[in-house]
């Protein structure tokens, strides 16, 4: 089941990047080199020592021109994709392969030097993950393959019709969203450089903007997605290799598109975790009320940018109602924890969703898709596949 979802998972991203080269742009080849620390997460435990990554990465891009309205509204960003290697300078840790779709915003004036920021989220491989004869020491990663995200943030320099220079400093997260624990979590800070070449002149973008706020829904539409997700039932390093568990999700939310590229969005999520079912049934705590006590209900509010038919999704809300979580916190013994309280009480959510018509063109009465990770205060819990629709 775990390599079905990632396999959705993939076919997902993949066409997230084709989206966004949709464009008859100027093609951009760049190669990058960072050198940077593994930061140790693991506090509550003593782990292997951490060490240095090197990091080589060969991006291929397309700088929009704006073909579609969005590239006009995030400043024509370049989209494109990378494939990342990485030696972890670890035996445990191993070495690290990635590809991912990458976004990048820059500063187009015409300047000795021009600001960029550039973001991705894609899958990772790890030669080297945990097992629990052969590689004990790794609480960091627990399966092979991993989410990964990767941000950077950075200046270049044109020193040719074709050419530019880069310099930046990153930040890379690798985790599988606790689907196998151990699930600590690999975070690098780094810097590094990289070369830049145009298949055409850089030339500088015209900043005009269509007008397309009069074609904005100005009404709140309602929103209602069901989804399903899986997990095993663990702290990040604790019960490893246990089974792991199904958690049916449903979400009611109302939606308001502000801004041609932005949707507000606040509502409420109800999880439903067979995990707690299980734990709970087996009268280990709670054991009145089994189904309830096995749910959770979070209030949210988000953000939703959209890129076409595809949508990048941010949420954080309140856990309103978790008997189950409720429960562990106090025989934890932990009250005065206040990392271990916002982790019982914040939840977060990110994605990316596909709609079936355009939402600028098509706000209401819409079918979406969509795969998102769901976290407490940072921390993953799972991951979710989704159907939605809005009304």
């Amino acid at each position: 089941m775990c390599r079905r979802l990632y396999i959705c998972f993939t076919l997902l991203l993949f066409f997230f990047s084709i989206a966004f080269g949709d464009t008859t742009s100027n093609i951009v080849i760049s190669g990058e080199g960072y050198y940077g620390k593994v930061i140790n997460n693991i506090t509550d435990l003593v782990s292997l020592e951490t060490k240095n990554i090197s990091i080589a990465e060969l991006n291929f891009s397309k700088q929009t021109q704006g073909r579609a309205y969005w590239h006009q509204y995030y400043f024509y960003p370049k989209v494109g994709v990378s494939c990342l290697a990485g030696y972890l300078q670890q035996n445990a840790l191993g070495n690290v392969y990635s590809i991912f779709p990458t976004f990048s915003l820059q500063n187009h004036q015409k300047r000795p030097w021009q600001f960029y920021i550039k973001g991705g989220l894609g899958l990772a491989y790890f030669s080297n993950f945990y097992h629990r004869t052969s590689n004990n020491e790794n609480l960091f990663i627990g399966s092979s393959i991993t989410a990964h995200a990767n941000l950077k943030l950075g200046i270049s320099k044109q020193v040719s019709s074709k050419v530019k220079i880069n310099a930046f400093g990153s930040a890379l997260h690798f985790s599988n969203g606790h689907v196998q624990v151990p699930n600590y979590g690999i975070n690098v800070v780094s810097a590094g450089i990289g070369l830049e070449y145009s298949f055409a002149p850089y030339k500088k973008q015209s900043f005009t903007i269509e007008d397309t706020v009069s074609n904005i829904e100005s009404k709140w539409l309602k929103n209602a997605r069901l989804a399903i997700g899986i997990h095993e039932l663990a702290g990040t390093h604790t019960a490893i290799g246990g089974t792991k568990y199904p958690i049916y999700a449903g979400s009611f939310y109302l939606s308001k598109q502000y801004r041609p590229v932005s949707i507000f969005h606040v509502g409420m999520h109800y999880n439903y975790y067979v995990s707690y079912y299980d734990f709970i049934i087996h009268g280990e705590i709670l054991d009145d009320k089994p189904v309830l006590n096995a749910s959770n209900v979070i209030l949210f509010a988000g953000q939703e940018y959209l890129f076409g038919k595809f949508s990048f999704v941010l949420q954080g809300g309140i856990n309103v109602f978790s008997p189950f979580n409720t429960k562990l916190r106090k025989l934890g013994n932990s009250p005065g924890n206040i990392k271990k309280f916002l982790g019982y009480a914040i939840s977060n959510k990110l994605g990316i969703q596909y709609y079936l018509k355009p939402p600028d063109k098509s706000t209401k009465n819409n079918l979406f898709m969509g795969m998102y990770i769901k976290a407490n205060f940072g921390q993953a819990d799972f991951i979710e596949y989704g159907l939605g629709y809005v009304f």
